[in-house]
């Protein structure tokens, strides 16, 4: 895996795994939210039914306060309808809005005084009451004879449940749904003198149950059912508006007071019926969905008993977990977005870090496999580990540069050298042979000497004549042996020359060597560099291993120039080895050559003796004989040293052509020098 990919992996698993942590977190939570909507419904079951018990209590102290008006006191006012008592109750009607009848009885349950109109103010045929008796009524009754719902806290009021009253029935035509509130009048003395029922519109509960729907409304519960269970586990209120085009309806043929959950197996409702308060997961049997139900019993307000009612508040799940679902797709898409986005940076970051190093990569495979070309620069003007990183490769290319130009002017220099010495070897060659065809002549011509010497010696008869031939010889020979000694000295001079040229040729040598221990020593520096370098990226880790395989070509590339320039250091030396042989040889070919030349002086100042001795010899016949024998005696040293001279010839040819070898040789390892510095371009 590259460097770039593993960065946008490090980068998308330090953002990713984080999101996904904090989504996990937040998936738990949703889930804890989801279980405390049940806690949720359970504590708006518990906080209605105590407004629903604190406006009892209110209720309940109503009765007590209208039966103490200083009005009902007076007797005279009873049993006239539309007497100043209706009047009170009108107003009282009016004054709270939720009392359909207010009536007040004697102590024998006859009717003194009822209201006239309704709580809006409108007139309320009530007329037919006054004939009727509630002795009988169980509320007057109880509350004849002080059994009241009661406290320690509070007395004085007996309070029906929820019921459907015929009065009012007749009265409004309605269902007559009615909370009944009744409570003894007693004058100033504390005597009984009537009892007060207030006939409370059972829509005031209704309208506290509806308004909490509204509330669970307005969180996006439109399909939540809450309801109402008397002490009896009867439904008294109905709430469910979803299913009754919002409304709140009274269906009380089937439902109302007439249904019974706790009877019908509803686990909320019987554990309601018991007192608990809580919260679970039901199946509505007649909607056949899943519920969260929250549920409480009621528990008094104010010193206020309660009617022992039980509240049911079920939310469909598909909307308690509407929140849910909600809080999870926010969290899902932000997960997403900041994956996306951190991808994204990270791939930027990447790019903008890996982007130096594959220029690195590029620059280095391209000097250790493609063309070698060293003008090349890195251009990354940063001032971290990178731009470090840049620098140093900028100035080991510098170095490199400088190094392989020197190293192509020396081998240049080298070739040409070679080149000189291999002519003027192969000159010399052809001279040396030339040298030896004439002194094999010389050998002939004073091998036909000593016969002529010998042939005077052996016939003196004849010396005029062979004395004349002899001196032909001798001056013939005398030619040689000059012509010798020119030709010996030229050679002296080529060998010479030939001996200045390779040592020049050895010093160069020398300094190519000096070189290659230059490049050599670089080259091992950049393996050191290349080694700190790859412990570097090591210790960086993942992060550092792009820089390892950057280290890791700058090594080869080290282990390849010191390779190289142990090869060209190789053929140096084998250059210097060869050079100083032919040096050798070529200071002994011209030593030899200075004592040919040296014996060819001799045997011209012999010959020249024999020319004298050849002019005189007319004259001194008598010394013909002692002559020849020292003519002959000198022709055979002659022979010896013309001899020795083709030895020495042989010799320095044989040099010359060892000389021209390693010359030829030195021309190779020079080319081969130039073909491995052509790989780099400078």
């Amino acid at each position: 895996m590259k460097i770039k990919s593993k960065l946008v992996t490090l980068f998308l698993t330090m953002g990713v795994v984080p999101a996904l942590a904090v989504a996990s977190l937040a998936w738990f939570a949703t889930a804890k939210i989801q279980d405390s909507a049940g806690v949720r419904f359970e504590s708006v079951s518990r906080a209605l039914l105590d407004k629903i018990d604190r406006n009892l209590f209110e209720r309940y102290g109503d009765v007590q306060a209208f039966g103490v008006n200083t009005i009902v006191f007076d007797k005279a006012n009873w049993y006239k309808p539309g007497g100043p008592i209706s009047d009170t109750q009108n107003q009282y009607a009016a004054l709270y809005g939720i009392y359909d009848i207010t009536l007040f009885v004697d102590t024998e349950g006859k009717v003194i005084s009822v209201n006239t109109k309704d709580p809006a103010g409108n007139p309320v045929d009530t007329s037919s009451i006054y004939s009727m008796n509630f002795a009988d009524s169980a509320w007057f009754r109880d509350a004849m004879a002080g059994r009241f719902l009661a406290t320690k806290d509070l007395t004085g009021t007996v309070v029906e449940d929820v019921y459907a009253d015929p009065l009012v029935q007749k009265l409004y035509k309605n269902n007559g749904l009615t909370v009944g509130f009744s409570a003894p009048v007693k004058d100033a003395q504390g005597k009984t003198i009537g009892v007060w029922k207030n006939f409370a519109r059972f829509s005031l509960i209704e309208d506290m149950v509806m308004a909490e729907y509204n509330s669970l409304k307005t969180e996006h519960m439109a399909s939540a059912e809450m309801t109402l269970l008397d002490s009896k586990g009867r439904v008294i209120v109905d709430c469910d508006p979803s299913q009754h085009d919002g409304k709140l309806v009274r269906d009380t043929d089937n439902v109302i007071l007439k249904l019974n959950l706790a009877d019908s197996g509803v686990t909320a409702a019987k554990l309601a019926m018991d007192g608990e308060a809580g919260f679970n997961r039901s199946l509505h049997a007649r909607k056949n969905i899943w519920q969260t139900c929250g549920y409480a019993h009621s528990q008094g307000a104010l010193g206020y008993a309660g009617l022992n009612w039980s509240l049911l508040v079920r939310v469909p799940e598909s909307e308690t977990a509407a929140v849910v679902t909600q809080i999870r797709e926010q969290v899902a898409g932000v997960v997403g977005v900041c994956t996306l986005g951190v991808g994204i940076a990270a791939w930027f970051v990447a790019r903008s870090l890996v982007k130096p190093i594959n220029l690195l990569r590029d620059r280095v495979s391209d000097i250790a496999q493609g063309e070698g070309d060293l003008t090349q620069r890195l251009e990354l003007n940063s001032s971290d580990e990178l731009g470090e990183l840049s620098q140093g490769f900028n100035m080991f290319v510098d170095k490199l540069q400088g190094t392989i130009k020197d190293v192509a002017t020396t081998a240049q220099q080298v070739a040409a050298a070679s080149t000189q010495i291999a002519a003027s070897a192969e000159e010399m060659a052809a001279g040396l042979q030339q040298q030896e065809g004439q002194t094999t002549q010389v050998a002939a011509a004073i091998e036909e000497m000593n016969a002529s010497v010998q042939e005077v010696a052996q016939k003196g008869q004849d010396a005029a004549g062979a004395a004349k031939a002899s001196q032909d010889d001798a001056i013939t020979g005398g030619q040689v042996v000059t012509q010798t000694v020119d030709e010996m000295r030229g050679i002296s001079d080529e060998v010479e020359r030939s001996a200045q040229a390779v040592a020049s040729l050895g010093k160069k040598s020398e300094q190519i060597g000096q070189i290659i221990e230059v490049i050599n020593d670089i080259a091992e520096q950049t393996n050191l560099l290349a080694l700190n370098a790859a412990i570097e990226a090591a210790r960086a880790g993942e992060h550092g291993r792009g820089f390892a395989v950057v280290a890791d070509e700058v090594r080869k590339l080290a282990e390849r120039t010191t390779k190289a320039t142990e090869e060209v250091a190789t053929s140096i030396k084998e250059i210097q080895a060869d050079t100083g042989t032919a040096v050798k040889q070529m200071e002994a070919g011209s030593a030899r050559v200075h004592k040919g030349v040296e014996l060819a002086n001799s045997a011209g100042n012999a010959l020249g003796r024999i020319t004298q001795s050849s002019q005189g010899l007319t004259g001194m016949v008598q010394s013909i004989a002692a002559a020849a024998e020292q003519q002959s005696s000198t022709s055979q040293q002659i022979a010896k040293n013309i001899a020795q001279i083709n030895a020495v010839t042989r010799e320095s040819a044989d040099g010359a052509s060892q000389a021209a070898k390693a010359a030829a040789l030195l021309s190779e390892q020079s080319e081969r020098l130039q073909s491995l510095v052509r790989t780099f371009k400078v």
